[in-house]
């Protein structure tokens, strides 16, 4: 390091001295190892972490860790006036589409002076490539755990001595240690003993003492059952004073488990078919359960588990033909040992049948491709079948299924299907032809426009399980419509339409009008994603801060992120263990959605939990947590936003996306269904190409491992609980195509899709999200929502988020980008400040109609995103 960059830490840290220049960190894919939160001032200033001690009791520092987030690259560190070892680790998570900074641990490693007094403090000084800021800065330390140790007190020559011997099986580092004891007298500041491990008094109540020590040279305490090598702690006391009394409490931190947990690994043979995924396997016993996806061949070890019986469950796979099933199993965990267990697949006899669908050619010309409903008992599935081709679905329970074909017309002729029985069996493939014919009884409607928005509108027709669309031209027309009792509708966006008469019946009604009208009120989605990491202006009153005074038009709001396996005890608003990165406390975010609530009562606010941070705590989901955390702060419900690392998405025989994490990631979706109120809302962040993979879509870029992640979760039963998702359509590429995606995954899911945007820059450079961009993504929102008769949505990442660089229609940021969509999709208060503690910078003002002549001039008719 030069001699210029020291002379900077020193001026930045006030004269901290440089112990040791850490290389830049490798940065891994790997889980960081986190431990217990110490309730301690932390803060973050200039560059410097400072430590202060505003607690009543002394705490050690070595094996402490500091935790935080950045988006710059941390690559040295320095501490001030300590004489010991720093090191520096770091979890990449920049490739996943919520990133929120790179995991930091820092690392406080043989220090010569551990001990940080009450009134005491540290200071950190950081080396970043950037001046961006850091978030849920904590201070971590290893848990320490109480020791099976013999304790004996004598008092010989005025020294009161303490012989505690290792009865426990394990050996004891001695690098880090707590011992706890009464003593009626107040305790001397000179401790010894032997090995030496520089015991000092970390807190003294009444008669309640504690004693922290350990160094790096101190060595070890072997299981010592005849106490031939004890551990020695000694002070001056006289020999009439009170002896030191129990209870006596040894701790110590430990690498190796102890002797009251054991191990668990469970081993999966070759897989018997090479087109079956990992299955996922769930180890439950008292008061634990984990769900681990295992990779055939190979083995997993449950560590940690308390001694007792384990259940083990395999979930079944399939290769989209056959179902392979494995029998639970039970396995007894002792302690300090590791039990075995192998999980055989086999596959079943097929007890369910397959019913093959034909449709022949179309019977006249123009005719649409019709939309064949299959329903039975709890099933049902609905799929746009082409004439000539055929619909096969298999694994179907033994009973009876209807099939119903739509009512599909060329504009001169319709064509109709009779509902049809099928009676499924097992092991058999029943074969239903679905015939067309002509509809000979027909009647005439005349339909005249009042006011229509267009030279021509899309009028729906509904009768039953069937429906179909007739465009109406600006001077009315006459058509010919099948006999039957029809519901209307003309979908179009920013008006609303009346039937006069209500409904129509073929041949009673001839005449049918229609009058539009301006709407006023808007059914688009506006989602907002609000970065907790963020820091706010204001931090004690909750009414004044940026999420109480977010506008109207932001009509969803996910605040981000919570950690899936959080701890939240109910009623404390207690913000420290949940991963919610707030800079106020939780009774003031309590009251900035409360003043959020009156302001804005029709806005819908969730706890998004997961993100790229937290993608590795799902298998510890903790429902209750989460559930107590939505009624306490009143929020409408929770925000699934599931970013694993290797989803394991492929392509299975029956020519469907399979991935590793199906079931897992249906389950989450089940149960927080399961554990929140009935009307609470669940949404779910869908990867940009998360419906692509299969059909028209099975070559669609990017091709990486999401690549079809969303397609299970959206076949499964456990999407009639999701209301809506919002598509992370960003951070895909040059290459991707939003439009196409949004078909995908209308196609796959009848809910609500909303499109993403991100404010620039994004992870992948290739593309960025501009104002023309923004303004062309919402006209195509628009024309697909009437063409899907779904409400328009879009979603912003993030309201906070800023640009690097000075703010243009280039370059947008979050405030230019929501008035450009609040505005195409006629949502009101356009003007609305975004953050009322926000965005300093001078915004350049840019109109609507100002911005449409602009893009018009720069559009090439290719537009990706």
């Amino acid at each position: 390091m030069t001699l210029y960059k020291i002379f900077l830490v020193l001026i930045a840290c006030f004269f901290s001295q440089l112990l040791q220049a850490v290389e830049p960190p490798q940065i891994n894919k790997n889980s960081l190892i986190t431990s217990t939160l110490i309730p301690i001032n932390i803060s973050y200033q200039n560059e410097c972490i400072t430590i202060f001690n505003n607690t009543d009791k002394s705490i050690n520092l070595n094996e402490a860790r500091i935790e935080f987030y950045s988006q710059a690259q941390v690559t040295q560190v320095a501490i001030e006036e300590h004489e010991g070892q720093v090191i520096l680790k770091a979890n990449d998570l920049s490739t996943l589409p919520h990133f929120q900074g790179h995991r930091y641990l820092i690392t406080f490693m043989n220090l010569a002076r551990p001990l940080l007094n009450p009134g005491e403090q540290i200071r950190v000084k950081l080396n970043k490539n950037s001046k961006s800021p850091i978030n849920n800065l904590h201070l971590l330390a290893p848990p320490l755990t109480p020791i099976d140790v013999k304790v004996s007190v004598q008092n010989v020559n005025w020294v009161e001595t303490f012989t505690i011997c290792n009865t426990s099986s394990f050996t004891i580092p001695l690098t880090n240690l707590e011992f706890d004891f009464n003593y009626a007298l107040p305790m001397p500041t000179n401790i010894w003993g032997n090995p030496w491990v520089a015991w000092t008094v970390a807190n003294q109540t009444n008669s309640s003492v504690t004693l922290v020590g350990g160094t790096p040279y101190s060595g070890s305490l072997a299981p010592d059952p005849d106490c031939k090598n004890p551990l020695t702690i000694q002070f001056n006391a006289n020999p009439t004073s009170p002896r030191p009394t129990g209870p006596f409490v040894f701790k110590a931190a430990i690498d190796n488990p102890p002797a009251q947990v054991g191990n668990l690994t469970v081993n999966l043979p070759i897989s018997p078919n090479n087109a079956l995924n990992a299955p996922v396997i769930t180890v439950s016993g008292s008061n634990y359960s984990k769900e681990q996806t295992i990779n055939w061949n190979t083995s997993y070890t449950f560590s940690n588990l308390t001694p007792g019986v384990y259940t083990i469950k395999g979930a079944n796979v399939t290769d989209g033909i056959s179902t392979y099933t494995a029998q639970p199993l039970t396995a007894n965990v002792v302690a300090n040992a590791t039990a075995s267990a192998t999980l055989i697949y086999t596959s079943q006899p097929q007890t369910t049948g397959t019913l093959l669908i034909t449709l022949p050619v179309a019977p006249a010309a123009g005719l649409p491709a019709p939309s064949v409903d299959v329903t039975g008992t709890n099933y049902k599935n609905q799929k746009t079948l082409n004439w000539g081709t055929s619909w096969q679905l298999t694994n179907l329970t033994p009973g009876n299924y209807t099939i119903q074909g739509s009512l599909v017309t060329n504009g001169t002729v319709y064509y109709s299907a009779s509902a049809q029985t099928a009676a499924v069996k097992a092991n058999t493939t029943v074969t239903q032809n679905l015939i067309y014919t002509q509809q000979t009884a027909t009647g005439a409607l005349k339909i005249t426009l009042k006011n229509p928005p267009a030279t021509v509108m899309p009028i729906t027709f509904s009768n039953g399980n069937t429906s179909f669309t007739q465009t109406i031209n600006l001077a009315g027309q006459t058509i010919t419509l099948p006999t039957g009792t029809y519901n209307l509708k003309s979908s179009f966006f920013g008006y609303d339409a009346t039937f006069n008469p209500l409904t129509v019946t073929i041949p009673s009604n001839k005449e049918l009008t229609v009058t539009y009208k301006r709407a006023t009120t808007s059914n688009a989605i506006y989602v907002g994603y609000f970065d907790s990491l963020f820091k706010d202006g204001q931090i004690t009153d909750g009414a004044q801060t940026n999420l109480a005074n977010l506008p109207s038009f932001v009509n969803v709001v996910n605040l981000a992120f919570m950690k899936p396996d959080a701890s939240y005890a109910k009623s404390s608003f207690d913000l420290t263990t949940t991963g919610l990165g707030f800079n106020y406390s939780g009774t003031v975010l309590k009251t900035a959605i409360a003043t959020l609530r009156a302001k804005q009562p029709t806005t819908k606010i969730l706890i998004s939990v997961g993100g790229a941070s937290y993608g590795a705590n799902w298998s510890k989901l903790n429902v209750d947590a989460i559930a107590n955390f939505v009624t306490d702060f009143g929020l409408d419900g929770v925000d699934i936003d599931f970013e694993p690392t290797n989803p394991g998405c492929a392509l299975g025989a029956d020519a469907q996306i399979h991935c590793a994490i199906d079931t897992a990631f249906q389950s989450y979706v089940t149960k927080l269904k399961a554990a929140l109120p009935a009307t609470a809302i669940i949404s779910v962040a869908g990867w940009s190409n998360g419906a692509f993979g299969e059909g028209s879509w099975k070559q669609s870029p990017p091709a990486n491992a999401y690549r079809g992640i969303m397609i299970p979760l959206m076949r499964s039963p456990a999407a009639t609980a999701i209301n809506m998702i919002n598509v992370m359509s960003y951070n895909a590429g040059s290459q991707y195509n939003a439009t196409d995606a949004l078909d995908a995954y209308n196609q796959y899911f009848k809910g609500q899709v909303n499109l993403g945007v991100a404010v620039p820059p994004e992870v992948d450079s290739s593309h960025v999200y501009d104002l023309c961009s923004v303004l062309s993504l919402s006209r195509q929102v628009i024309t697909k929502a009437n063409t899907n008769n779904k409400a328009p949505g879009l979603m912003l990442w993030s309201l906070q988020k800023t640009p690097t660089g000075d703010v243009s229609h280039t370059n947008p940021n979050a405030t230019l980008i929501s008035q450009v969509i609040c505005e195409r999709l006629n949502l009101f208060n356009c003007d609305q400040v975004l953050l009322i503690n926000g965005f300093k910078k001078a915004i350049p003002a840019i109109s609507l109609t100002t911005l449409e002549k602009l893009c018009a001039l720069q559009h090439d008719n290719k537009m990706g995103y």
